[in-house]
């Protein structure tokens, strides 16, 4: 929910005045159980990632076959591990077992550089072992979704220390826990996407995709629209496109705060990443790569965006060889191709020639919800039936154009 200005929660407030905390002591937690805080340990069997969460902790394919619940958490680590270790296999160095991959990345480091999915699962599997080694004295904290007599949760923050606790239990030898973590545990009321936000920010950071999914999961959540249950497709985030903060003045500074203090200016170029095609997103994503190059390409046709990506990937491209690059294939492109067509327009085009357009069905029932009347719904399908048809009269008419 967005953040109350009625005067200050002292029970939720000191929740994120230790999201800059890398562990707590027991005397925090005391001091947690102290301001009314439940502070328990619970199973990690119990317990489920935040579908919506901007972080992305594994490949986007495993995230979402994972939250579509197709697969379990250890396969879910399963998958991820080999994936990185083919990747690893191509790279000439090899790995069985996790803690080899700590080794790799130790004789790498200053010569050969890990790619970006090697550094992820390293950067992972290390934090496995210091939870081992430390012990978790900083909970998770998680929200009671329990219905009936099974309980579950839902984590708000500490995703990551989440997988590193799995790893450690069902990856790595010798693990002697009881598959139960500590936990602050917060009734379904009083979750805070700002929380959220504060904590991805402040510890290791966002990359671009994850601020822009950030920025768009706050500015919905201001505007009252949540994330459905489920997998969270890229085109939840992408309806923060048609919103912005003029007409929420009143949370302005508390989005750019959650957002790690930053300004207007990157706030708006970072939600405008999301008007990426999905290929090249998930790669930007996967990749870690950063805004400063990503801006050039999100002007770029969409069916070139997901080449130049590989290109900056394979070839390390800097800022300005993006621009360049980008410039370059503008001027390529035929002058009856560089039209004014909004992105919007184009995502609605490409979701009619998808796989998965909607049916017939659906389209209505979109528009009953969005006109809130079957005449008006009915007008509305026949303006949309007029500009299909002209489009129709067009393709006739150019029968043949090609535009490569």
């Amino acid at each position: 929910m967005p953040p109350k200005h009625n005067g200050p929660n002292r029970t939720l407030d000191i929740l994120s005045s230790i999201g800059d905390q890398a562990f707590l002591g027991s005397e925090v937690m005391q001091n947690l159980r102290d301001h009314g805080l439940r502070v328990d340990r619970i199973a990690i069997a119990l317990i489920r990632p935040d579908a919506a969460q901007p972080r992305r902790v594994l490949p986007e394919t495993i995230h979402r076959a994972f939250h579509n619940q197709e697969i379990t958490p250890v396969q879910a680590l399963k998958q991820y591990i080999e994936k990185v270790r083919i990747i690893s296999r191509q790279k000439g160095r090899p790995f069985e077992s996790l803690l080899d991959l700590l080794v790799v990345g130790e004789e790498d480091e200053g010569s050969t550089q890990l790619t970006a999915l090697e550094q992820d699962l390293r950067d992972l599997t290390n934090l496995a072992v210091t939870l081992r080694q430390d012990g978790q004295v900083n909970p998770l904290t998680i929200v009671d979704c329990s219905q009936g007599a099974v309980p579950s949760y839902i984590i708000e923050t500490g995703e990551r220390r989440y997988w590193a606790n799995y790893m450690d239990m069902e990856f790595i030898p010798g693990y002697q826990g009881d598959g139960t973590i500590p936990c602050i545990i917060l009734r379904l009321g009083e979750s805070s996407v700002f929380r959220q936000a504060k904590e991805n920010t402040s510890r290791a950071g966002l990359n671009a995709i994850g601020m822009a999914r950030q920025a768009a999961l706050l500015l919905l959540t201001i505007h009252d629209i949540y994330p459905p249950r489920g997998h969270v497709s890229h085109d939840f985030y992408r309806e923060a496109l048609d919103l912005d903060l003029r007409g929420k003045r009143e949370y302005t500074a508390d989005v750019l705060a959650a957002m790690g203090g930053i300004s207007l200016v990157h706030f708006s170029r970072h939600k405008k990443l999301l008007q990426l095609e999905d290929e090249a997103l998930e790669m930007a994503d996967r990749y870690n790569i950063e805004e400063a190059r990503l801006r050039y390409v999100v002007d770029m046709p969409l069916e070139q965006q997901a080449e130049i990506i590989r290109q900056i990937i394979d070839f390390g491209l800097s800022t300005r060889q993006v621009k360049d690059l980008c410039d370059q294939k503008f001027d390529d492109v035929p002058k009856s191709d560089k039209s004014d067509t909004s992105p919007k327009t184009r995502r609605a085009v490409k979701v009619f020639c998808s796989n998965n357009k909607p049916s017939g069905e659906e389209v209505a029932r979109i528009l009953l919800e969005e006109e809130g009347d079957v005449h008006l719904a009915r007008i509305r399908m026949e303006s949309i039936l007029n500009t299909f048809l002209v489009a129709q009269r067009y393709l006739e008419e150019n029968e043949n154009i090609t535009l490569r």
